[in-house]
């Protein structure tokens, strides 16, 4: 899988991919958890020091999220 780029805000390298239930603390109880255990985002992880940003969006594969994660407006 691809290497994640470090945050675009923080610059911290501390971001990770993951599905939006795990993000979301949410168990199999909540509302939306079995669409919410089926896509990913990257979240800059807050309780490692960075800042809390994500993808804004989710994505149906962690590869997809990986990529929106590390595409970059210098990118396009």
């Amino acid at each position: 899988m691809e290497e994640l780029k470090p945050c675009p805000f923080c610059g911290k390298n501390v971001a990770h991919v993951g599905t939006v239930a795990e993000h979301e603390k949410m168990d199999i109880h909540d509302v939306d958890y079995d669409w919410c255990s089926k896509h990913y985002d990257v979240v800059c992880d807050l309780l490692k020091g960075g800042c809390g940003a994500s993808t804004g969006k989710q994505y149906e594969t962690p590869r997809e999220a990986i990529e929106a994660w590390n595409r970059r407006a210098s990118d396009v």
